[in-house]
């Protein structure tokens, strides 16, 4: 404008300029051949001008670079429209349907997987949307698709299914242990539950300790109490059961008022022999209580005997097994063989000798030297053709008393007088036990043997078995 203070000074200038140049021919010739030069390296070529320079202000944010100048957004924008390379949104429905399919795809995954596999699965998936996404339809197809719903369906899915599965599972687990620990041991039940590859049922032979034990005058209390024997019964497995898992033992089966029950299966247990003898001195313990109980209801107070034997056994299921007929399976994870049935004959053979319990010079040898033990016999039980050494264990050192100290001595010398077939002085040794502790049914199958080896000698070598008739 006339009006701006500028004028006088810019147009005329330039129309000096001007007029310097169409004046000027050499200078005007050296101008067209320039022109026609750009022209020519320029034609049908598009050229932008703009700021390239750090100070510049023409800067924006773009996805690739926080700073990125003007000019280089145009070009790319000149150079889509010019090779027709352009990008499309995938329709809404398409993003939707990925969604859903990657959920979908989740979901089968985490029922199908553990936990653990699940999530591995489920990152490679997600990671394989992602690629497909950015290598194939975004820079090969020029589609842009969605992908933060596909992978929130991811991340949700499963989330929320692995968070119902753990209640779930954790919900059935108390449920199954809860229904079948009163008739399988918990202890069972769980290592089946945590890891059932580490649990074999088809048969292990393995060193273990079993015990079997009895209620002596139960049967009379049961013939008197008839239908009320039931919740008698129960106290007394109630009060017995406790002890026995607490000292880490396995329980098979209730047999009758008996129990069964077993050391170092399913779990490994180095200590299964002295478990099973401590295990049967606290029941000894707690039959005191039990007793008490009886005599405040008037009834007759009873005495548990109890066989142990420790050796090698076959623990497994044992029943019927058939892959074809499902529906008339049942079987029982138990042990088998020749120690099992010598332990059962050893709880009867209790009733011979006048002892409580009676267990195997193995047992003895793996229990420790704490507890007090008496040699009893060497016995040949019914169904057996040789003869084992047992003994009864008493109680820990450190609290017995003088009289189970005295017995255990006593005892000693009568066995190992009559094992060396010394019968006289085995006969003395009996009566001397007798006059100190009384006679018992231990002091006199001793002096009845005796008596017979001193007017019939055994022929052969003697090994000082004595022979049970009855079980």
């Amino acid at each position: 404008l006339e009006s701006d203070p500028r004028y006088k000074v810019v147009v005329p200038s330039y129309q000096v300029l001007e007029n310097a140049i169409s004046n000027n021919k050499y200078l005007l010739t050296r101008i067209t051949e320039a022109r026609a030069s750009l022209r020519q390296k320029l034609e049908g070529k598009v050229v932008m001008f703009g700021w390239t320079a750090a100070g510049a202000y023409d800067y924006y944010p773009t996805p690739l670079f926080s700073q990125c100048p003007g000019v280089v957004i145009q070009g790319v924008a000149v150079n889509t429209i010019l090779t027709e390379h352009f990008w499309y949104r995938a329709p809404k429905r398409l993003g939707a349907l990925l969604t859903l399919g990657m959920g979908a795809a989740v979901t089968v995954i985490v029922a199908f997987f553990s936990s653990y596999r699940a999530l591995i699965a489920t990152l490679l998936l997600a990671i394989s949307y992602l690629a497909i996404n950015a290598f194939v339809l975004f820079d090969y197809a020029d589609l842009i698709v969605p992908a933060a719903g596909a992978m929130t369906a991811c991340a949700v899915v499963w989330g929320i299914l692995t968070l119902y599965r753990y209640i779930f599972e954790s919900t059935e687990r108390a449920r199954i242990t809860a229904r079948f620990s009163g008739y399988v041991d918990p202890a069972i039940v769980n290592m089946l539950i945590e890891d059932p590859d580490k649990v074999r049922f088809d048969g292990e032979v393995r060193e273990m300790t079993v015990v079997f034990t009895d209620l002596a005058g139960f049967t009379t209390i049961s013939e008197k109490l008839q239908e009320r024997t039931v919740p008698l019964l129960n106290d007394y497995m109630g009060r017995m059961m406790p002890i026995i898992r607490r000292n880490r033992g396995t329980w098979n089966k209730f047999l009758g008022d008996g129990i069964m029950f077993f050391y170092n299966a399913p779990r490994d247990n180095p200590n299964h022999a002295r478990d099973a003898v401590l295990t049967v001195l606290q029941m000894q313990d707690e039959l005191e209580d039990f007793n008490k109980s009886l005599f405040a209801q008037q009834l007759p107070k009873v005495a548990m005997r109890a066989g142990i034997v420790t050796g090698s056994m076959i623990a497994g299921d044992a029943g019927s097994i058939s892959a074809e007929d499902q529906t008339n399976m049942a079987s029982d994870y138990t042990v088998l063989g020749d120690n099992v049935n010598l332990s059962a004959r050893l709880e009867s053979a209790n009733k011979a000798l006048g002892s409580r319990v009676l267990m195997t010079e193995r047992t003895v040898e793996l229990m420790g030297n704490d507890i007090l033990v008496r040699p009893m016999a060497k016995l040949q039980v019914v169904g057996k053709t040789q003869g084992v050494m047992t003994f009864e264990p008493l109680c820990l050192i450190d609290k017995a008393t003088e009289q189970q100290k005295k017995l255990a001595e006593h005892s000693k010398r009568v066995v190992e007088a009559f094992v060396a077939g010394n019968f006289k002085e085995c006969e003395q040794a009996a009566r001397a036990m007798q006059d100190e502790l009384g006679s018992s049914k231990f002091t006199q199958i001793y002096i009845e043997q005796s008596r017979e080896y001193l007017l019939a000698p055994p022929e052969g070598e003697f090994d000082g078995t004595i022979i049970l008739e009855s079980k």
